[in-house]
């Protein structure tokens, strides 16, 4: 039980971490462009997609066959339209053969996060019954210090009103 509890927590952080990273390049992509360009592909970052275009990959292994590949990071002179929707397409480019492209907004892959982030923080929440400290799980019952006893925290009237009418526990040897 606590074994699964702390892999929850773990993947919790984990997906709350991963939809702040894809967010944050969401949001930089829109003013910056990273590009990788190799010998079999080009990879850009860039309107808030990542687009994998096989036709500049190509160009650059045909072009300058030493060059292994590449990082550049420009800022763009004017904000670049949004990438909104999945494109992908094989084509016959001019003396380059068969080419393609595959476009990916940032959009997808943070919903894609979000969606059982957001389920792993509220299957995480504390849930305690009525009667019981908020904070620690104590039974309040019997209790009109308006403190809980265990860790100290200040009961609102109305829970300890709750603790107080609460039906007192049963022993076994009634």
């Amino acid at each position: 039980m606590r074994r699964r509890l702390r892999t929850r927590r773990l993947l919790k952080w984990a997906g709350t971490v991963a939809c702040v990273l894809v967010l944050a390049v969401l949001a930089l992509s829109t003013g910056w462009s990273l590009r990788y360009v190799g010998s079999p592909v080009c990879l850009d970052v860039v309107g808030g997609g990542v687009t994998v275009d096989r036709a500049r990959g190509a160009e650059v292994a045909k072009l300058r066959p030493s060059v292994r590949g590449y990082w550049d990071l420009m800022t763009l002179p004017q904000i670049n339209a949004p990438v909104w929707r999945l494109t992908w397409g094989i084509w016959d480019h001019y003396m380059l053969g068969r080419v393609w492209a595959f476009i990916l907004p940032l959009w997808i892959p943070f919903f894609i996060l979000l969606i059982p982030t957001a389920l792993l923080w509220r299957l995480d929440r504390r849930r305690f019954p009525a009667g019981h400290c908020q904070e620690c799980g104590y039974d309040l019952t019997g209790n009109v210090s308006g403190r809980c006893p265990e860790c100290g925290t200040v009961i609102n009237p109305k829970q300890a009103q709750r603790a107080s009418t609460a039906e007192p526990r049963r022993g076994g040897g009634e």
